[in-house]
């Protein structure tokens, strides 16, 4: 909570929030709260495991629009991009993952069916 309230307090001083929390702290504040005690031009390095934390970005990005507005209009929306291919590249892959699995399966059933495979030995 103190941690938090002095972000809080720094808006717009500091020229990176660097971040590595892992998914429990979901709920906290820090994240926006360290966006927005970026300077302009400063840096946001999101390496933890809040999933969603991108989504939190815009936000921040948007509320922070004063002079430089239509740049980080762009930006809201290229993250928003970013985010929407990253969430299609997961689905691509859990798919990949499932037919590797069946693939897998059809290959054991068949070594299975020309006996070059006990049930027992499970390869």
């Amino acid at each position: 909570e103190e941690d938090l309230k002095r972000l809080e307090n720094l808006g717009g001083s500091i020229d990176v929030f660097f971040d590595t929390s892992p998914p429990a702290a979901a709920s906290s504040g820090h994240i926006k709260a360290g966006i927005m005690a970026l300077k302009k031009g400063g840096r946001c390095v999101l390496m933890g495991g809040i999933m969603g934390a991108s989504m939190m970005l815009i936000q921040p990005i948007n509320a922070a629009a004063t002079d430089n507005g239509a740049a980080l209009g762009k930006i809201a929306g290229a993250m928003a991009a970013i985010i929407k291919n990253q969430q299609q590249a997961n689905k691509d892959l859990d798919a990949i993952r499932k037919n590797t699995e069946a693939m897998n399966q059809n290959l054991n059933d068949l070594k299975k069916s020309q006996g070059l495979l006990t049930s027992e030995s499970g390869r």
